[in-house]
């Protein structure tokens, strides 16, 4: 089993536990080698516990370079990425939508929690 997880607030945490999907991210523009970015449910390798990473790393590497989300990281959910794939930054999983506009990506929680990563 592949652990992936996915950091946000505590509500959405909850939320994504309870119905085990997570709301599809349309990004708008490309990576940096030029390919559009697909639909899809996003989670990273990068888990809570990491000595190397903070609130305002994961921010910067994969919310587009902004710490304005910092806030909005306290908490993750940790699931079983096995149908994820690689893409993008590095760390970065995603599991593409099946039909163009799927508003929810299924996916199989394990547990969430508060993240302990300092923020800055």
């Amino acid at each position: 089993m592949l652990f992936l997880f996915h950091y946000t607030t505590r509500a959405a945490a909850i939320a994504i536990q309870v119905c085990q999907c997570l709301k599809t991210t349309v990004f708008r523009g490309a990576t940096s080698d030029g390919l559009p970015r697909p639909r899809g449910g996003y989670a990273t390798s990068i888990p809570p516990w990491s000595a190397s990473a903070t609130q305002a790393t994961i921010a910067q590497t994969y919310y587009g370079g902004s710490t304005d989300r910092v806030g909005r990281l306290g908490w993750y959910v940790a699931l079983d990425g096995s149908d994820f794939f690689p893409y993008g930054a590095p760390g970065e999983y995603v599991k593409p939508v099946k039909f163009p506009l799927q508003p929810l990506v299924s996916i199989r929680t394990i547990t969430i929690g508060p993240n302990p990563m300092k923020p800055y």
